[in-house]
């Protein structure tokens, strides 16, 4: 559990994260690219879309505002993403 965790600027590069507890941490600055978020607790947690769109998968997670990430919205999520960088 990292449940208000501090981890500012830690390099979670393809860290599995899988049913983590992360509600309330302090994601700032952290890389989560290709991090495996899957039904990860991320409520109230401090991060940005753009590191979170950069996460291998957040499919079933919780995001800071409290939503649930289904499998379409984690898909249409990426592709949108995909868009903005071309």
């Amino acid at each position: 559990m990292l449940w208000k965790a501090i981890l500012t600027s830690t390099n979670l590069k393809e860290t599995d994260l899988k049913d983590a507890s992360l509600a309330g941490a302090d994601l700032s600055k952290a890389n989560l690219c290709k991090a495996d978020l899957r039904r990860a607790d991320l409520g109230e947690a401090i991060v940005t879309p753009d590191q979170l769109a950069q996460a291998k998968s957040l499919m079933h997670a919780i995001l800071p505002d409290g939503r649930r990430v289904s499998r379409v919205q984690w898909i249409k999520f990426r592709l949108s993403r995909r868009k903005r960088k071309l």
